[in-house]
Protein backbone atom coordinates (compact mmCIF):
# COMPACT_ATOMS: atom_id res chain seq x y z
CA UNK A 1 0.00 0.00 0.00
CA UNK A 2 1.30 3.28 -1.23
CA UNK A 3 1.86 6.11 1.75
CA UNK A 4 -0.50 8.84 1.80
CA UNK A 5 1.08 12.32 1.85
CA UNK A 6 -0.46 15.17 3.41
CA UNK A 7 0.40 18.90 2.85
CA UNK A 8 -1.09 22.05 3.24
CA UNK A 9 -0.58 25.57 2.37
CA UNK A 10 -1.39 29.37 2.80
CA UNK A 11 -3.20 31.54 0.90
CA UNK A 12 -5.21 34.56 0.59
CA UNK A 13 -8.01 35.84 -2.01
CA UNK A 14 -11.71 36.15 -2.83
CA UNK A 15 -11.94 32.39 -3.51
CA UNK A 16 -11.42 31.78 0.01
CA UNK A 17 -13.29 35.33 1.91
CA UNK A 18 -16.32 35.25 -0.87
CA UNK A 19 -17.85 32.05 0.47
CA UNK A 20 -17.86 33.19 4.32
CA UNK A 21 -18.97 36.89 3.64
CA UNK A 22 -21.63 35.37 1.45
CA UNK A 23 -22.93 33.51 4.54
CA UNK A 24 -22.59 36.52 6.64
CA UNK A 25 -25.03 38.26 3.83
CA UNK A 26 -27.45 35.40 4.13
CA UNK A 27 -27.99 35.85 8.10
CA UNK A 28 -27.95 39.36 7.69
CA UNK A 29 -30.49 39.27 5.09
CA UNK A 30 -32.74 36.62 7.45
CA UNK A 31 -32.60 39.16 10.27
CA UNK A 32 -33.12 42.64 8.20
CA UNK A 33 -35.90 40.99 5.54
CA UNK A 34 -36.20 44.35 3.80
CA UNK A 35 -32.29 45.00 2.87
CA UNK A 36 -31.39 46.29 -0.01
CA UNK A 37 -27.82 45.91 -1.36
CA UNK A 38 -26.81 49.31 0.10
CA UNK A 39 -27.80 48.17 3.36
CA UNK A 40 -25.66 44.77 3.68
CA UNK A 41 -22.68 47.10 2.32
CA UNK A 42 -23.21 49.41 4.97
CA UNK A 43 -24.11 46.58 7.28
CA UNK A 44 -20.42 44.66 6.65
CA UNK A 45 -18.20 47.95 6.67
CA UNK A 46 -19.79 49.65 9.70
CA UNK A 47 -19.41 45.95 11.85
CA UNK A 48 -16.08 45.09 10.82
CA UNK A 49 -13.20 44.92 12.97
CA UNK A 50 -9.99 47.02 12.37
CA UNK A 51 -6.86 44.67 11.63
CA UNK A 52 -3.69 46.76 13.03
CA UNK A 53 -1.43 43.37 13.75
CA UNK A 54 -0.34 40.75 12.05
CA UNK A 55 1.05 40.17 8.09
CA UNK A 56 -1.04 39.73 5.16
CA UNK A 57 -0.30 36.79 3.19
CA UNK A 58 1.82 38.93 0.47
CA UNK A 59 4.03 40.41 3.63
CA UNK A 60 2.37 43.74 4.12
CA UNK A 61 2.03 44.28 8.05
CA UNK A 62 -1.29 45.43 8.55
CA UNK A 63 0.04 48.64 11.55
CA UNK A 64 -2.20 51.88 9.18
CA UNK A 65 -5.35 51.90 10.64
CA UNK A 66 -8.12 52.41 8.29
CA UNK A 67 -8.78 50.73 4.76
CA UNK A 68 -6.26 49.73 3.01
CA UNK A 69 -5.37 47.29 -0.22
CA UNK A 70 -3.63 44.51 1.79
CA UNK A 71 -6.12 44.41 4.76
CA UNK A 72 -9.51 45.56 3.47
CA UNK A 73 -12.07 47.52 5.03
CA UNK A 74 -10.69 45.20 8.35
CA UNK A 75 -11.99 41.37 9.91
CA UNK A 76 -15.93 40.31 9.47
CA UNK A 77 -17.90 40.78 12.52
CA UNK A 78 -20.89 38.13 12.48
CA UNK A 79 -21.87 39.57 15.79
CA UNK A 80 -21.95 43.33 15.49
CA UNK A 81 -23.54 42.71 11.55
CA UNK A 82 -26.74 41.27 13.55
CA UNK A 83 -26.84 43.70 16.10
CA UNK A 84 -26.74 46.66 13.34
CA UNK A 85 -29.10 44.45 11.08
CA UNK A 86 -31.37 44.67 13.86
CA UNK A 87 -31.51 47.65 14.94
CA UNK A 88 -31.47 49.02 11.15
CA UNK A 89 -34.47 46.80 10.75
CA UNK A 90 -36.22 48.63 14.04
CA UNK A 91 -35.29 51.86 12.22
CA UNK A 92 -36.51 50.54 9.09
CA UNK A 93 -39.81 49.59 10.40
CA UNK A 94 -40.26 53.19 12.29
CA UNK A 95 -37.98 55.78 10.40
CA UNK A 96 -37.47 54.77 7.14
CA UNK A 97 -35.22 57.86 6.45
CA UNK A 98 -32.95 57.87 9.20
CA UNK A 99 -29.23 57.43 8.68
CA UNK A 100 -26.76 56.03 11.42
CA UNK A 101 -23.91 53.90 12.23
CA UNK A 102 -22.36 52.16 14.51
CA UNK A 103 -21.00 55.09 16.93
CA UNK A 104 -24.21 55.90 17.41
CA UNK A 105 -25.22 52.65 18.34
CA UNK A 106 -22.51 52.34 20.60
CA UNK A 107 -22.89 55.83 21.93
CA UNK A 108 -26.10 57.57 22.30
CA UNK A 109 -27.93 54.02 23.14
CA UNK A 110 -24.86 52.88 25.52
CA UNK A 111 -24.56 49.30 23.60
CA UNK A 112 -21.03 47.90 24.07
CA UNK A 113 -21.17 46.11 20.39
CA UNK A 114 -18.18 43.66 21.71
CA UNK A 115 -20.35 42.48 24.81
CA UNK A 116 -23.21 41.42 23.23
CA UNK A 117 -24.46 37.98 22.32
CA UNK A 118 -26.60 36.95 19.72
CA UNK A 119 -28.37 33.54 19.13
CA UNK A 120 -28.12 33.08 15.42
Amino acid sequence: MEELKISFSTSSGTSYSAPQISGVCAIILQTFKKATPGHVKFILKNSADEITLGVSANGVEATKMGPTHNKGIGMVNIKKAILLAKALNNVQATKPALLFNLNVLSLKWGIDLNSVEVNV
